[in-house]
């Protein structure tokens, strides 16, 4: 009989370790390329800067298995269910969600400081859950976000949302980026 080998966190297409806590080091690094508006309507494809990803503690789902399989096999025409119950088929359900806590780091690209030394970059995340960060950056630093906690059943994804936004006084207008970031909680495995 296969065993149910769990559900693991995969993120704009990188694995996470089963489970583990956070390191120094990113996990993911992402550019921010951003189209102009305003008074820099006309640039494109402009390099912001660094988007780096970084978790605090990460737990793949837990996966159990179950003899039989109860699958409905439609209605009839007052409405009453009709099933069907296959004995012998072996399924792997979610039995613990997937749950993870990311921060993330935006990093100006070093060109904005020698161009523009007096620039203000603001930089925003939400997610489908309803957080929501907003903070600024000028020459020389960046920007961390708190950390935000993700709980998701296996087979099932949450996704993160970044706008980062480059200005510079007195001009009107900005150069903007935005990116969406997959989390996935893959469904239960079966090993064999």
């Amino acid at each position: 009989m296969p065993s149910c080998t769990g559900c693991s966190i995969v993120i704009n297409g990188v694995a996470l370790p089963g489970t583990g806590a956070g390191s120094s080091t990113p996990f993911l690094t992402r550019q921010l390329v951003g189209e102009g508006f305003g008074a820099f309507s006309g640039i494109t494809n402009f390099n912001l800067g660094t988007l780096e990803f970084y978790t605090v503690l990460n737990n793949r789902g837990i996966c159990t298995g179950t003899t039989g399989l109860l699958t409905s096999t439609g209605t009839n025409q007052s409405g009453t269910g009709l099933f069907n119950w296959a004995a012998n088929t072996y399924v792997c359900t979610g039995f613990f969600p997937c749950m993870m806590t990311i921060y993330q780091k935006f990093i100006p690209h070093p060109l904005l400081s020698g161009i523009a030394p007096n620039f203000r970059a603001s930089f925003i995340t939400w997610n489908s859950e309803g957080s929501f960060n907003a903070g600024q950056t000028v020459g020389g630093t960046t920007h961390t976000t708190p950390t935000f906690t993700y709980i998701a059943d296996c087979g099932f994804q949450d996704y993160i949302f970044n706008q980062a936004q480059f200005m510079l006084a007195p001009y009107s207008g900005a150069i903007r980026a935005e990116i969406t970031t997959n989390i996935n909680c893959l469904p239960c495995q079966t090993g064999a």
